[in-house]
Formats: structure tokens, C-alpha cells, sequence
């Protein structure tokens, strides 16, 4: 990986020393900022994370980027490079146009078709990294997926990113047993969140662990819910697919869940009826 080395005073130069207004998010043990890096490439627009340089401890840096390196997926964020200098552990990504999904969640324009697309390409990269492929065989599990950290290109392809191999889960109970199972309820999560057209979490809980979407589900307010800037241009059928899957999703038994592909099929399944809604109409 020594080619993917970023010299730090270059990182500097694009963060204009790691100053607020760079700064475009945050978490427990890290920031991202946004600027123009000088890369072999030309200047490109690029996203850098810093771990926090006062953690002595590197597999969160570490592990993220070797997913981001040999697990190649268009579905899944690309790296660009990384800085480990001194204290300083830094991963370059390439830059998502369109930000993160979570700030388009309210947005009219963001249309039913639009949001069927995200959540099966989404589904298909969770898939990619629960069973790999022939290159490698090591499956990845409970990434914390998110609307937060899932980006959108230029053409709204979803890009997988903060793979930091937490041991929180979304399902608290769940984590003494990890499973992909865990991943497919926070799958769950974000489906219900662009079908409402809000955030679902506890507001100011960071790492996302309780969510309002089981809570809604189980009040049967899932259907009352639907964001209504979308409300009239979604299909019966079509929506009624797709809150069979998130139920499924946001099961308490894992074992009830179904696979990441399964999910995938299911909203091709509801994007289909929504296809041909649409020709009729």
C-alpha cells in the first residue's frame, strides 16, 4: 500500500490545516474534512478522515483502510490514498458530489424511483462485503451502515463508507454475537428512513444505537409515515413490497432477517411494479 501514501503537508495544504471550515462531519474517534488535494492525478476533490491522533490504538485506521483497498465494489467507497505520520492517521477517499443521503431524505426531487435504486445498489455492496467474491473470501460484518455514511456520486450511485467494524450494533443485545444478520437490520434502518423521509435515530445518540423505526413498525405507523413529498407517485404494490422487506429487516429474531441479496431482489421486485405504474400512468 506504500504507493497510496499522502505526504502529510499535502493533507495539510487541502484541509487548510485541519481548520473548522474544512470540516464536514464528525465521530467518536474521528473528523472529515473536504477540500482540493494535489494528487498524480491533478487536483481532485477529495474527503479526508483523521483518527484521533490521541488514541493509541490503530485497527479502526487500520482495518477500515484495507476494506477500502482490497475490497473493491462499485457500491463501496474508493480510496485515494492514507497519511500515517507521527500521531496523524489519515484516510483520503474520493470525493461523493452529492453528499450524504441523509441530507437528501427530505428532498422532493428525490423521487420513489431514486430511492429504490439507492437502497438496492446499498444492498448489493452490504452483499459484496457479507460474502466477498473470488478474490477474497473473508467476509465483512456489522459496519455500522447508515444514512450518514452512505455518499452519493455525480450519478447518485451509493457509496458505503465509515466501514469501521464497530462493536456497537444497532441491536444492542446483538453484540456478544455479531453477525451480517446485524448489518441487515441497520439496512432496515435506512430503508425506512427514505421511505419517511427523516432521520430515524435518537437525536444527539452518535452511534446510532436506537432507532425509532422498530418503535414505528410495531405502532403500525410505518404506512402513516410515508414521506409525503413522495406519498402520490408511489405504486400500491410497490410500496407494499417494500415495507414487507423492512419489517423482515428490523426483526427482533436475526434469524428471521433475511441476506443482504434477498433484500436487493425484494426493492428490484418493488422498483419493478413501480416501472410499469409509471407507464400507465
Amino acid at each position: 500500500m506504500k504507493k497510496l501514501q499522502i505526504s502529510l503537508e499535502n493533507i495539510q495544504v487541502m484541509t487548510e490545516k485541519f481548520s473548522d471550515q474544512k470540516c464536514i462531519g464528525k465521530g467518536r474517534n474521528w473528523k472529515q474534512y473536504e477540500g482540493e488535494l494535489l494528487h498524480a492525478n491533478g487536483c481532485i476533490t477529495a474527503i479526508a478522515k483523521q483518527f484521533d491522533s490521541k488514541s493509541d490504538k490503530q485497527q479502526h485506521f487500520l482495518k477500515e483502510l484495507e476494506i477500502l483497498c482490497e475490497y473493491k465494489h462499485k457500491n463501496i467507497i474508493g480510496v485515494v490514498g492514507y497519511c500515517l505520520d507521527d500521531d496523524e492517521k489519515i484516510i483520503v477517499y474520493k470525493h461523493a458530489l452529492n453528499g450524504r443521503l441523509s441530507k437528501h431524505l427530505g428532498n422532493t426531487s428525490f423521487t420513489w424511483m431514486k430511492r429504490l435504486k439507492i437502497g438496492i445498489d446499498v444492498a448489493y455492496g452490504l452483499n459484496f462485503l457479507h460474502t466477498g467474491d473470488e478474490s477474497r473470501k473473508i467476509p465483512i460484518r456489522n459496519t455500522n451502515i447508515n444514512s450518514t455514511s452512505i455518499l452519493l456520486d455525480d450519478n447518485w450511485i451509493p457509496k458505503i463508507s465509515n466501514l469501521e467494524l464497530s462493536k456497537k450494533s444497532l441491536k444492542q443485545k446483538e453484540i456478544e454475537h455479531v453477525t451480517d444478520k446485524s448489518d441487515i437490520y441497520s439496512l432496515g434502518v435506512v430503508l425506512v428512513e427514505m421511505l419517511c423521509g427523516s432521520l430515524s435515530w435518537v437525536e444527539g445518540n452518535e452511534d446510532h444505537s436506537h432507532s425509532l423505526a422498530e418503535q414505528w413498525i410495531k405502532e403500525g405507523k410505518l404506512g402513516e409515515l410515508v414521506f409525503e413529498g413522495i406519498k402520490e407517485q408511489i405504486n400500491p404494490k410497490s410500496l407494499a413490497i417494500f415495507k414487507d422487506i423492512v419489517v423482515r429487516c428490523l426483526k427482533d429474531d436475526t434469524c428471521e432477517r433475511p441476506n443482504a441479496y434477498e433484500v436487493a431482489i425484494q426493492l428490484k421486485k418493488a422498483r419493478q411494479f413501480q416501472v410499469r405504474f409509471l407507464t400507465i400512468i
